[in-house]
């Protein structure tokens, strides 16, 4: 929060705040500006936060990038110079202060700031947050601010004639050794998103003007013992503030003040927080926050400075401690482990400064509602928005953060780097290290994983020597500093000590990312082999629904593989890889529809039989976060929401595979045919519940079934029995048996219905299932399906001709004599048909 010219007014009735003129004045810079390209050929008004993309784009200088090869046409934008300029006026009295700086939130990237026709600073970095002093170059009345954006062509150029870089998912040579440059590294390219290297002012910028002392920022650190909380909070000031001057700190928790405290402003203060309420993750408990407000005082009680943080009273920790398999990984909550469950999340947009709240919600809402506890915020994007934490923090999603470095060789031996890194870091950590959500710092993603290597720079490869020095020294004692309560971690995957670090998936330590299906072309039963310790990556692609396709191509295009179609594949495998396995599970799809759903089903089959296999072999394992959750333009990818906020078969099966209480079926083969029954518990408390289970023919008849009473202990997994297959195989044959279980803890509160058989889809002798339909309408924005079968129908799928039609439940299993009701919203009353289809249809 920034500081205002105003107080916080009344915090209650008794309680007045004084409001001082002395307090810092802000001018904001935000809003039009003027841009150009410095070879003059284009002039435009811009938009201040924003980008010289998303700047065309509103003057319709540029087309969608996302239409059909509509990127490739747009390379030039990053090989200009873009200049932005605006005319600002101040007041005597603001520049009577003190201190008058120029703030800038966020500059992408390489720049050169001229203020009155003068060269104020040049910056490098679009992840840092910059202050330049100005007292002596403003003045009264009218002002100007130009700011020249170097395209980091050149620079890249001439760094990678010079000793090039290792640089995976580049798509242009131009964009070859990125690692110089510090910029969001996937905005050159990724094998899931498009091209387009962004230039602008993506973050506020204004004018700040204070006098003697300014609070800049607070630390608060928890400690929890005797059912209290203590709140040690220590300012931290800009200059010094005054013998006499105080620091009062005020608690509330919905509205009432529950500590207000005072003390010297140059000194620490404990507030002590009686009958604290935990904060915990996502399907582990409740997500109370608690607002800490910080007022910096003078001797007679006036505000000269002040600010806010939002906090969730929770310890955290990451516990590595030795077993018998290794050394755990294993995230502790207020004391409980807990497994985690999750995603990684990657930029919602090419241009970041397009991205609000309204865009973030659904997306983290969608999480939470999968009963993830974990997103992993992947280095090669962006340090988040305030908006993403605030959502985390509200709806109980850890974030783990990595660092901005990923897939790449960076320049460590370059002191010059490593300090602008080094501040960079500084930044982001005091931004964030309050936040209830921040569950762990990581240095970078999969730099360990081939890209560092040898004794010098020769082969595009860090050394070993300054790769340590910089993500275990520099980052590691950096973290300690300005954070010192959260976890850091230097690498993802990493194996420490007494491991082999070259052995950077290492299942007995560490974490791990796993790419043996996607890239290694194993089936998706391999993943029952994997034993490792905490799964951070890995995943499979699919294509997006057909309305999504349908809103980058033309209709000559919609062909597998069209020209459009492969220019929006990035991933090298790419189509070929989703085929084969659709090849592997399915018969073969009757149109690029049919092909469409089936890629997603296999998608969701092959991240659930990882999901459902590490939550079998808990403790052993304690977390899986799959790749990746969301996209950053319309295209076929790993994501389980698309670019417009459709959800993907994997989305609706993670609600599923994800839930706090689950059954999975797990067929053994060995030596006679069984069907094991596992209950997962990942609760933090003991439950009761009822274990079901039935045998049903492919024609419908039930030919077992029956039910346990178990208590499972919280976070365990447990087989609770097998089934001998080998009497009912012999009379009915695998391919006409289908195996079903779920659990019931009472009449309202029933898991998800699992399936499994003896043989692939594509082998079963499944019949028509009768599904038949009644709509009822609830109110003006929803519809409830009753749907009821015949015969087994597997993987049900409702969709309706208004695409922002959103279903309850998708892609479910449904039995004959278990009918189910499934909820349609939309923004009004869904009309006309809705089309129910199920795995029969496809093929």
């Amino acid at each position: 929060m920034r500081e205002a010219a105003s107080g916080f007014g009344s915090v209650n009735d008794t309680r007045k705040i004084l409001v001082s003129v002395t307090a810092a004045q802000i001018v904001s810079l935000s809003g039009t500006w003027n841009v150009r390209s410095s070879d003059g050929s284009l002039q435009l008004v811009g938009t201040v936060p924003g980008c010289v993309h998303t700047d065309l784009r509103a003057a319709n200088l540029m087309g969608d990038p996302h239409w059909r090869d509509e990127e490739k046409h747009q390379l030039w934008i990053t090989e200009k110079d873009w200049i932005y300029e605006r005319r600002f006026s101040v007041t005597e009295a603001f520049l009577e202060h003190e201190h008058v700086e120029l703030v800038a939130e966020g500059l992408d990237t390489l720049t050169e700031i001229q203020i009155n026709g003068n060269v104020l600073a040049t910056t490098d970095n679009m992840f840092r947050c910059y202050r330049f002093p100005l007292n002596d170059r403003l003045k009264a009345g009218e002002n100007s601010i130009c700011v020249t954006f170097r395209s980091p062509l050149p620079l890249l150029a001439e760094k990678h004639a010079k000793r090039p870089l290792t640089t995976w998912n580049v798509n242009e040579a131009a964009y070859a050794s990125r690692g110089y440059i510090r910029k969001m590294a996937c905005s050159f390219g990724w094998d899931w998103g498009l091209m387009g290297a962004t230039a602008g002012i993506w973050k506020p910028i204004n004018l700040e003007a204070w006098d003697a002392a300014k609070l800049d920022n607070v630390r608060l650190q928890q400690v929890h013992e005797d059912g209290l909380v203590r709140l040690h909070v220590v300012p931290e000031f800009l200059g010094a503030p005054a013998a006499n001057e105080q620091v009062r700190v005020i608690v509330e928790k919905d509205s009432a003040v529950v500590c207000d405290d005072a003390g010297p402003a140059d000194k620490a203060l404990t507030c002590t927080l009686t009958n604290p309420t935990l904060w915990f993750p996502n399907s582990l408990g409740s997500q109370p926050l608690y607002t800490v407000r910080i007022l910096y005082t003078t001797g007679d009680g006036s505000v000269r400075g002040q600010l806010a943080r939002r906090i969730g009273l929770r310890t955290l920790a990451l516990v590595r401690e030795a077993d018998e398999y290794g050394e755990s990984f294993t995230f502790s909550i207020n004391g409980r482990k807990a497994f985690m469950k999750g995603a990684n999340w990657i930029p919602a947009e090419l241009y970041p400064s397009a991205v609000d709240r309204q865009r973030l919600r659904p997306l983290l809402v969608a999480a939470r509602d999968s009963h993830m506890t974990m997103l992993r915020v992947w280095g090669g994007g962006i340090y988040e928005s305030e908006d993403f934490y605030d959502l985390c923090d509200e709806l109980g999603l850890l974030v783990w953060q990595d660092f901005a470095f990923a897939c790449g060789s960076y320049p460590l031996d370059d002191p010059t780097f490593v300090e602008n890194a080094r501040m960079e870091a500084i930044d982001n950590i005091r931004r964030l290290r309050h936040r209830a959500s921040l569950a762990l710092w990581c240095g970078n993603n999969e730099l360990e994983q081939g890209i560092v290597g040898g004794e010098n720079y020769e082969d595009g490869r860090m050394p070993w020597k300054d790769y340590v020095a910089f993500f275990d020294g520099v980052l590691g004692a950096t973290t300690a500093e300005y954070d010192g309560v959260t976890p850091f971690w230097p690498g993802s995957p990493h194996t420490p000590a007494p491991g082999d670090r070259l052995d950077f998936n290492d299942n007995n330590r560490g974490d791990t990312h796993m790419w043996s299906v996607w890239f290694g072309g194993k089936p998706f039963e391999a993943q029952r082999q994997w034993t490792t310790r905490f799964m951070s990556e890995f995943g499979f692609q699919s294509f997006p629904e057909m309305k999504t396709i349908e809103a980058f191509t033309e209709p000559e295009d919609r062909n597998l593989t069209s020209y459009i179609m492969d220019f929006h594949q990035r991933s090298g495998p790419g189509n070929k890889t989703i085929l084969s396995y659709i090849a592997s599970w399915f018969l073969m799809p009757n149109s690029l529809a049919s092909t469409v759903t089936l890629s997603q089903l296999s998608q969701a089959l092959c991240v659930e039989f990882a999901t459902e296999h590490l939550r079998r072999i808990q403790p052993r394992s304690m977390g899986v976060l799959y790749w990746q959750l969301n996209d950053l333009w319309p295209a076929p990818t790993w994501s389980s929401i698309d670019y417009f906020g459709r959800w993907k078969a994997l989305q609706h099966f993670a609600r599923r595979f994800n839930e706090p209480l689950h059954v999975s079926l797990l067929e053994h083969t060995e030596s006679t045919p069984q069907m094991a029954i596992h209950l997962s518990n990942q609760r933090l408390d003991s439950t009761e519940a009822d274990v079901h289970w039935r045998v049903v023919t492919t024609s419908g008849v039930t030919v077992e079934q029956g039910s346990l009473r178990v208590l499972i202990p919280a976070q365990t997994n447990e087989e609770i029995t097998r089934l001998d297959c080998e009497t009912l195989i012999q009379k009915f044959g695998r391919r006409s048996l289908l195996f079903y279980s779920w659990a019931q803890r009472s009449e309202d509160s029933q898991t998800a219905i699992v399936m499994n058989s003896f043989s692939r889809p594509k082998h079963l002798t499944l019949e028509d299932p009768g599904l038949e339909s009644q709509t009822v309408t609830h109110d003006e924005t929803r519809v409830d399906i009753t749907l009821q079968t015949q015969r087994p129908a597997l993987w049900v799928r409702l969709s309706h001709p208004d695409p922002a039609t959103e279903f309850s439940d998708n892609y479910f299993h449904l039995l004959p004599g278990q009918p189910k009701t499934i909820s349609a919203t939309t923004a009004t009353a869904p009309t006309g048909p809705f089309v129910v289809e199920s795995l029969i249809s496809w093929s």
